[in-house]
């Protein structure tokens, strides 16, 4: 789900599948420069009695904050993007909220097509073309959770 007050689309936008959004047909999710929300429920049948649980996030373009069942696990912005959730996972039901902070380096791309009364964004040098390649953005996954030790 898109942050839609910071110059999205219209309405939240869900997707059933991870994906690079800039592959994305509609334009101002593929453009889309900002926070992008991702949320899941899992269940684990146990917890290992020795180890840890990691979130494997795999791929994410630009960085990534992690919670576990309403608390911070921890934030990522390089390779590899795992990030220890051992201490906020429960046995049972638990809920993950992932968001994803792209840079504005898509949305000025686009903007630099456009017309300037069409245009979401404003720099005073902006050296990006219609033309230039798009940065990968958004949870691209596959994500997965390893258990260690155990």
């Amino acid at each position: 789900m898109f942050d839609t007050n910071r110059r999205g689309p219209d309405t939240p936008v869900e997707f059933a599948t991870l994906e690079d959004i800039t592959l994305n047909k509609n334009f101002d999710v593929s453009h889309y420069s900002g926070t992008i929300l991702y949320s899941k429920e899992f269940t684990l049948k146990k917890l290992p009695k020795e180890g840890s649980v990691i979130l494997d996030l795999n791929d994410v373009g630009v960085m990534a904050k992690v919670k576990v069942n309403g608390q911070y696990a921890g934030g990522v912005w390089t390779a590899p993007y795992y990030v220890d959730i051992s201490k906020w996972v429960k046995k049972g039901k638990n809920t993950l909220a992932i968001e994803v902070v792209t840079t504005w380096q898509n949305r000025l791309i686009g903007d630099s097509g456009l017309p300037e009364s069409q245009r979401k964004t404003w720099t005073i040098c902006n050296n990006y073309k219609p033309t230039d390649a798009l940065q990968k953005s958004g949870l691209i996954g596959p994500v997965s959770l390893r258990i260690t030790g155990d």
